[in-house]
């Protein structure tokens, strides 16, 4: 019997960042690649110091190509443990997966490539199977182990990009094989959420009762997807990658000495059946999770007769190679894994060797491999008289003229408004005030300094900025999906005689304020519903007709592409001045839909091309007398004072600061303080069909730039909305830490790539 070395190449490669859809479909070869592999993970652990990382698609990949060459009870132990029904299957399925994987992006590379002996030919019929498993040929001169090492090496170094350097040592290969066979996979994914270093502590990881040891934990604190299995013993976590369909899974025992029965019970039904069962937390899961770096070499010799693959070892092949019949003298892996702050980068090296039956040895002990602590891990394959922008700054002279001024009436503070309207190209005059107040103006001035009074007297930082039109504009929308005291509380802080008279208002003022040359004030409203919910047709008319809103349907399952979009457009609606005004953390996988306001203003020369914009700066007499004057007007309003403004017959000297104010609101705790409570515990059932929602976070950024040119001002206001059995009292976070021995696994799609065992 001749000598035949076959060895597999697998490597995961993975710098991580990432929250998934799950839009993922269950397979029978997903299922049977699983089961199997938590088979070989088992016997791969008892058979070890605890700490174990292996890639069991390995060896399975290398099998299936094996058995194409062997007959009777050979071929059907591989095809039992394989889980397939028959070798049809078997090959169909394996093949099938092999070419998908080669064609995949550059986030995952799968390459097949087989050696043959100078002088040796394949079997026709195991040469068409390579082939159909997506593989390359070619020979090379096996008596020059040390040339055909480097020449191995060199393909695989290529195809690994530099994970693993030469894994194909001189003592990997014999003089006299015949053929060598090679499989590697690569995957490069990044976390979509990635921890941040400086949250790492160092914390006990509890190997078992009696010893503790120190490791360093990473900490991360977000609403992850999260299955808890009394019967198994354990609960566990995903750690979405950014590249679509692949997940990182934390099997975390909830007994300290527990990881033995865990693997006793997946060993006998698979891990995908929890972890098709992951859902959403429903809150924040508080993770602590140890960083850890494997490496790790297996003999797979001594295992498989263990799950009844016995054959490969004593019996000979005669399809492989023409004219020589070959069996298996050992089967190893090399694997390393590492885990950190950035992500995670793993890779498996698994060889099969055969040789002459008669020289069959036993293979040298299995290496040493050192995982951080015990877990299990898987990583698998998917927005006149209304009130635009409003704050305080702290005081540069800007500009000398005619102004318009006036002293506040009950208090010891003065007004200076800046108007100026284009009459031709070189020729500007000031206004008069020919203004006319109005109902909606007088209430959206009374609201807009309430608000700001509220936010200034919240915030530690005096300088404030805020656009309270952006919040009316939503609470407006937002209450023709809602009825009763929802309703109410709005209307009622509104400032409006009534519903129809607050609609109407609003409606009119959109409509102008879109309609406006976006040179000088841009107003956009968008409403963006998940793609599990529809609008109802009365709110998507509403919102699209009276509100010029655009409505699109977003995966808020996916977080961070949610904010992505949401980010593009207002980045173009602000020309680039307010930028990523939300991240993943403004959502969760439970955000039913969202309603956001931009207002954007620009003036950047006089004379000012647009009739009706002015800015009015109200200087309190006192140097410490501005809470009291935010006081005042909060109770009453600007306008009163505005409207009394005119002209004082003389020049007026100005002196005004140049100024920049960015700010960012949760306005939560103000709209309550406010009277608007409702919509944060009672539902919305006009909003979307089917569900009733109520609001999670309002939240607002704005900013402003006043100098020599003039005045650029910006504000992006959003609602967050979910589904009204989802919210009621956030639950404090779930607590996972990883401080005791556990499994892992990494998947692609439902295909386990890499599992382990940490211990210590």
């Amino acid at each position: 019997m001749e000598w035949l070395s076959l060895l597999l190449l697998v490597t995961v490669a993975s710098t991580a960042n990432s929250l998934l859809d799950h839009e993922y479909s269950r397979t029978r070869l997903g299922d049977n690649i699983d089961k199997a592999s938590v088979k070989l993970l088992k016997e791969a652990y008892l058979s070890s110091d605890g700490n174990v990382v292996t890639s069991p698609l390995g060896v399975l990949f290398l099998l299936s190509l094996y058995s194409s060459g062997t007959q009777g009870k050979t071929r059907d132990e591989i095809t039992e443990l394989l889980g397939a029904t028959d070798y049809k299957e078997m090959f169909d399925s394996y093949s099938g997966l092999s070419n998908e994987y080669a064609s995949m992006n550059s986030s995952l590379s799968l390459a097949n490539k087989i050696y043959v002996a100078s002088g040796y030919d394949l079997n026709e019929e195991f040469l068409n199977t390579a082939r159909a498993y997506n593989t390359e040929v070619d020979s090379v001169d096996f008596h020059n182990v040390e040339n055909a090492a480097h020449e191995i090496n060199q393909w695989a170094n290529k195809k690994l990009r530099g994970l693993i350097k030469d894994p194909v040592k001189k003592t990997s290969l014999d003089k006299d094989a015949l053929v060598a066979l090679f499989n590697v996979i690569y995957f490069k994914g990044h976390w979509h959420v990635p921890f941040k270093v400086e949250s790492t502590e160092i914390k006990d990881f509890h190997v078992n009762k009696s010893y503790t040891i120190k490791k360093p934990m990473m900490h991360l604190s977000k609403s992850l997807f999260f299955h808890a299995d009394d019967q198994l013993g354990a609960k566990m976590i995903e750690l979405p990658y950014q590249e679509p369909g692949f997940r990182m899974v934390v099997i975390l025992p909830n007994e300290i000495d527990g990881l033995s029965n865990v693997l006793e019970k997946v060993a006998q039904k698979g891990l995908l059946e929890d972890v098709f069962a992951l859902s959403p937390a429903r809150r924040k899961v508080n993770l602590y999770l140890p960083k850890f770096d494997i490496k790790s070499s297996l003999d797979f010799t001594q295992i498989l007769p263990k799950l009844g693959v016995k054959g490969i070892f004593t019996g000979g092949s005669s399809g492989i190679v023409k004219d020589a019949n070959v069996a298996i003298s050992k089967i190893f892996q090399e694997a390393v894994v590492n885990v950190d702050e950035e992500g995670a980068k793993a890779g498996a090296f698994t060889g099969y060797v055969a040789v002459k039956l008669s020289y069959d040895s036993t293979p040298p002990p299995p290496k040493d491999f050192i995982v951080d602590h015990p877990f299990l891990f898987a990583i698998l394959h998917n927005e006149v008289d209304r009130i635009i922008q409003i704050g305080p700054a702290e005081p540069r002279h800007l500009f000398t003229d005619s102004f318009v001024p006036a002293t506040l009436a009950g208090s010891s503070t003065h007004l200076v408004v800046v108007v100026a309207l284009a009459v031709e190209e070189d020729d500007f005059f000031f206004f008069g005030h020919e203004y006319k107040r109005t109902e909606l103006g007088n209430a959206v001035d009374k609201a807009s300094m309430r608000l700001l009074k509220d936010l200034y007297d919240s915030s530690e930082e005096k300088n404030v900025i805020t656009s309270p039109l952006g919040v009316l504009t939503l609470l407006s929308l937002y209450s023709t999906g809602t009825t009763g005291k929802i309703k109410e509380e709005i209307v009622n802080f509104l400032g409006l005689p009534d519903y129809k008279k607050m609609t109407e208002s609003y409606k009119s003022l959109t409509e102008k304020f879109t309609d406006m040359n976006p040179e000088f004030l841009t107003m956009a409203n968008k409403v963006c519903v998940a793609s599990r919910y529809e609008l109802t047709d009365e709110f998507a008319a509403v919102a699209t007709r009276d509100y010029h809103s655009e409505v699109q349907t977003l995966n808020f399952t996916n977080p961070s592409e949610a904010a992505k979009i949401i980010n593009e457009w207002a980045d173009q609606k602000t020309r680039g001045n307010i930028k990523n005004p939300v991240d993943e953390d403004t959502f969760s996988p439970d955000t039913a839909a969202a309603l956001f306001n931009i207002i954007f203003f620009q003036m950047i020369e006089l004379p000012y091309k647009e009739a009706g914009f002015r800015m009015v700066v109200v200087l309190p007499d006192a140097v410490d007398g501005l809470p009291a004057v935010l006081d005042k007007l909060a109770q009453k309003g600007v306008l009163e004072d505005v409207f009394a403004m005119s002209p004082p017959g003389q020049d007026v000297d100005v002196d005004m600061p140049k100024f920049e104010v960015k700010s960012k609101f949760n306005l939560k705790n103000v709209l309550v303080k406010e009277g608007v409570s409702s919509i944060f515990n009672q539902q919305a059932e006009g909003i979307v069909k089917g569900q009733g929602l109520e609001v999670s976070e309002v939240f607002q950024e704005a900013f402003v730039k006043v100098d020599e040119e003039g005045a650029t001002a910006g504000a992006f206001t959003g609602l967050v909305l979910v589904a009204t059995s989802l919210l009621s009292e956030p639950p404090p976070p779930l607590p996972f830490k990883v401080d005791r021995p556990f499994l892992y696994a990494i998947l692609h799609q439902d295909i386990v790539l890499f599992a382990g065992t940490y211990t210590h």
